[in-house]
C-alpha cells in the first residue's frame, strides 16, 4: 500500500505535467502549478467516479478537480494520463485512508489537494 508521502509526490508529479494550462475562454495562460493556484479558486471537493469497493482495473476514471478561472470559466485538472497500475495503487489508498479516517473520498480528496497546494506553494517561494 502506497503511503501518504508517496500518494502526494505522485498526484503531485502529475498535476505538474499537466501546464502550462490554457484557459479556453479567455486565453490566460498558467504556465505552473504555483501559478494556477495563485490565480485561480478551487469549486468544492475533488470529484472520484470510481468505487474502491467495486472497481476494476479494466474500467477506472479517475478523479478531477475543478477551478475558476478569473474570468469565470471553469477549468479542470484530471487524473487522465496517469497509468492504470499507478491509477488502481492510488484508488486502493483512498478507499482504505477514507475508510481508517472516516471520511468521504470527497473529503480525502480534498485534503490531498490542500497537502500538494501548500508544498507547492511553499517550494515555489510565493514567485510569480
Amino acid at each position: 500500500m502506497l503511503s501518504d508521502e508517496e500518494v502526494v509526490a505522485i498526484v503531485r508529479d502529475h498535476i505538474e505535467s499537466k501546464f502550462p494550462k490554457l484557459c479556453a475562454n479567455c486565453g490566460r495562460q498558467y504556465g505552473s502549478l504555483p501559478d494556477y493556484l495563485r490565480r485561480t479558486t478551487h469549486l468544492g471537493n475533488p470529484l472520484n467516479v470510481d468505487d474502491p469497493a467495486t472497481a476494476s482495473t479494466e474500467r477506472l476514471v479517475g478523479a478531477i478537480s475543478y477551478a475558476n478561472c478569473p474570468c469565470g470559466s471553469t477549468l479542470a485538472i484530471s487524473s487522465a494520463g496517469l497509468d492504470v497500475l499507478t491509477m488502481w495503487a492510488l484508488l486502493q489508498w483512498a478507499g482504505a485512508s477514507a475508510s481508517r479516517r472516516g471520511i468521504s473520498i470527497g473529503e480525502l480528496l480534498a485534503d490531498l489537494r490542500r497537502r500538494i497546494d501548500e508544498e507547492v506553494l511553499q517550494s515555489d517561494g510565493g514567485a510569480s
